[in-house]
């Protein structure tokens, strides 16, 4: 049975209809391609085997994306996507709130579901139908740094998107780009988020929003709301937007509306 419910949850996406929710899927790269059109520098963080580094390259031609994946079999295939794309640079590395090494949790299925927090125990987690994802991890370590440290060390000021999907470790990367965000050098900060714990202590979507609020940032979208088949809501992806964003938002809404 779930294999069957799988078989038609990735036929529906196709579709961009969301079977958990039941309503159209809005494309996040809409937003973000009126937002910001012609971006220079791209991070993806969590880049896993290039899905979203293809997305963007063939929105962005002229942007330089910065990738990172810390799983050494998803890194292999996304250097390799790197070299066939051209206009990205593949780094083998976690972002956190600090540099150095960290427990990683990897799963048996693949790299998707691999975090820097172990899951949270089955029993106490009533969010998606399907756990298989989640279990069979293993521990290992992985290199981290900071996006503060990196953009010092790479001579990068701005980063006009930051994407991350890392699987619960979205506040601790955050965190390690506090001066970037406090100097408001990120344009636009693209995240999936939690409204459950599906991995142990990690950050749900009021402490984000409360950390990127403090640093100058607005919400401005949620895309791909997803809830389990009881009704429960369990992840987004956000849109958050800095203040010069969310400026020129405003102005360009004050004047349709005349």
């Amino acid at each position: 049975m779930r294999t069957i419910k799988r078989l038609i949850r990735n036929i529906l996406a196709r579709l961009n209809i969301d079977i958990d929710s039941r309503r159209p899927r809005k494309e996040y790269v809409v937003d973000q391609k009126r937002l910001v059109p012609r971006p220079s520098i791209i991070f993806d963080v969590g880049g896993h085997m290039g899905q979203t580094i293809e997305k963007y390259g063939k929105l962005y031609p002229d942007a330089l994306i910065y990738t990172f994946e810390p799983f050494t079999s998803s890194f292999v295939e996304l250097a390799k996507c790197c070299a066939a794309q051209g206009n990205c640079r593949p780094f083998q590395l976690a972002f956190s709130d600090s540099k150095g090494f960290s427990d990683y949790f990897a799963n048996a299925s693949g790299g998707g579901t691999n975090s820097l927090f172990p899951p949270e125990d089955m029993e106490k987690r009533f969010d998606h139908d399907d756990d298989s994802h989640y279990a069979g991890t293993t521990k290992t370590s992985v290199r981290t740094d900071t996006i503060d440290s990196f953009c010092e060390e790479h001579g990068i000021n701005h980063i006009d998107i930051l994407k991350m999907d890392i699987q619960g470790g979205e506040l601790k990367a955050l965190r390690g780009a506090a001066r970037m965000l406090r100097e408001q050098r990120v344009s636009l900060v693209f995240l999936e988020v939690s409204f459950i714990h599906i991995y142990k202590d990690q950050a749900l979507f009021h402490e984000i929003e409360e950390f990127l609020i403090a640093h100058g940032y607005t919400l401005y979208n949620l895309h791909y709301l997803s809830t389990q088949s009881r009704g429960q809501i369990v992840q987004a992806d956000a849109i958050f937007v800095d203040r010069e964003l969310m400026r020129r938002f405003r102005l360009d809404s004050a004047v349709e509306s005349k």
